[in-house]
């Protein structure tokens, strides 16, 4: 496992002084160098990236991370879906040290087909050196991500217990044999020592992310139910046999000679029996 000479700390200064951009994913389900309890939730991810946020923002680690003007910073550049984090990388605001999604594979999971909107917040990430230094996205593993979200990734933060944490560069290097195959190497950088682990949230932050957690998954709750509800009819439909009538919602599309076409969600694709199910809209 080559060694990268340089720490973290150089890289982030590098990239806000000379006007790089470096994307770090916070992840805890992978073992690297040290052994980890291979636990995707729980271990600190955000406590991490919030605090690395705050240093970036102007805090000390002297101050304890007490400084609540620090934290009204660090308030106003986390996100928790896509459109949040396209708002935060709008074109002609103040550059900012970094930006925080949270919880990345929440709204943008891993999965064969990726939305087109995805895809072009990926790329439109690539090209926001001017409005941000750093990206900081959490999540349990990189796996877990949509794949255009996963490639933008140059370092890796595993949070291997609770305080302890070890980092990594993806580096990337010409195959002259086949040129056009780079070969990745995982690169170490430097770990935390386990006498001085990072320390959990200040209480009164801790309560404002739990608040503000709760809050973005609330708004996410609404549509998992919905799908919830159509899947269970599906297999208490597929189940007796019968012909039911099926409440279903999806986007109404034109066709060729003025028809009509309805796109159904996943589930019922391939499924459905002509006469069987009634759409009501």
């Amino acid at each position: 496992m080559p060694h990268q000479e340089k720490s973290l700390g150089d890289f982030l200064a590098d990239a806000i002084t000379k006007n790089y951009l470096i994307t770090i994913a916070i992840t805890s389900y992978t073992q690297a160098k040290n052994q980890t309890r291979n636990l995707p939730f729980g271990l600190g991810k955000t406590t991490l990236a919030m605090e690395l946020s705050y240093l970036l923002n102007g805090g000390s680690i002297s101050d304890n991370y007490q400084n609540r003007n620090v934290w009204k910073k660090v308030h106003e550049i986390m996100a928790y879906d896509p459109y949040s984090m396209g708002v935060l990388l709008e074109p002609g605001r103040e550059r900012a040290p970094n930006v925080i999604w949270d919880d990345v594979q929440a709204t943008a999971p891993a999965s064969q087909s990726v939305p087109t909107a995805v895809r072009s917040l990926a790329n439109f990430i690539s090209t926001e050196r001017p409005e941000c230094a750093c990206v900081i996205f959490t999540c349990p593993n990189l796996n877990f991500i949509a794949a255009p979200l996963r490639k933008l990734v140059n370092f890796e933060i595993i949070v291997s217990e609770r305080g302890l944490y070890e980092v990594h560069k993806y580096s990337y290097y010409k195959d002259f044999k086949r040129p056009l195959q780079d070969r990745m190497h995982f690169d170490y950088v430097e770990e935390v020592p386990r006498d001085q682990p990072f320390p959990a949230l200040p209480d009164f932050e801790q309560q404002w992310y739990d608040t503000w957690r709760t809050a973005r998954k609330l708004q996410l709750y609404p549509n998992m139910m919905k799908n919830l509800k159509t899947y269970t009819q599906l297999q208490q439909w597929e189940q007796t046999g019968e012909t039911k009538t099926l409440t279903i919602s999806g986007h109404a599309i034109k066709g060729p000679h003025g028809k009509c076409y309805i796109e159904v969600p996943d589930e019922f694709k391939g499924k459905l029996i002509e006469g069987a199910v009634t759409v009501n809209g």
